[in-house]
């Protein structure tokens, strides 16, 4: 039930929050469905869900699809700094894998569209749907250093679970190929292109407001 004591989203709001979040669920259960090849998996249903859930793709895509349904629902942001931090999570998604992927993976069939899905079109529509929204509020200086914490938690299970089985989910990210030093620049990198990009879209964001 919408709580009507805060600003509500506008019904086009909600409708584009609940397909771009169901659409990633779906993309999820499909690859699980059809048992799509994921390192580490056994051809289970359930190790193909575990497998999948290594990948920052994945995790992410959840997130924000838990963020935007449960907006959809509630008929408001609970957090407008949450969905904006989600949103720089799940841009960087679809940037690091065009930019620093693609050229390597070619799924096919089904599995080409959900590709599609996790790491086009919900980054997108996720970005459509934050630049547009109203209301707005204004975001601390502090916010990108609090919207590290996600990233840096996934990079401790990312290396936890990969010191367990032997498996990384990104070649840029494996101390196996790029040696520790590698794996440490890699994620230092990282760091500061999530903290970088999360300050600018903190200044869009306060920006948007200020000319509203």
């Amino acid at each position: 039930m919408a709580d009507l004591s805060k600003p509500q989203l506008s019904k086009p709001m909600r409708l584009a929050a609940v397909l771009v979040g169901v659409s990633s669920i779906l993309a999820t259960l499909i690859l699980v469905a059809i048992r799509e090849p994921v390192p580490g998996s056994t051809g289970s249903y359930l190790s193909t869900f575990w497998a999948l859930l290594r990948f920052f793709t994945i995790l992410t895509n959840f997130i924000v699809s838990y963020i935007l349904i449960m907006a959809a629902i509630r008929g408001h942001w609970r957090s407008f700094s949450l969905l904006t931090g989600a949103t720089v999570w799940i841009w960087l998604v679809g940037v690091i894998y065009h930019v620093a992927l693609a050229a390597d993976h070619n799924p096919a069939g089904m599995a080409a569209i959900t590709n599609h899905i996790h790491h086009t079109l919900v980054p997108f529509g996720t970005f459509i749907i934050w630049l547009l929204a109203k209301p707005r509020a204004f975001i601390k200086t502090s916010a990108p250093f609090v919207w590290l914490i996600y990233p840096l938690l996934y990079t401790a299970y990312m290396l936890i679970r990969g010191q367990i089985d032997g498996i990384y989910p990104y070649h840029f990210s494996d101390p196996t190929l790029a040696g520790w030093k590698g794996f440490f620049i890699s994620q230092a990198v990282l760091t500061l292109v999530f903290l970088g990009l999360g300050f600018i879209f903190r200044w869009v964001s306060n920006l948007l407001i200020r000319q509203t």
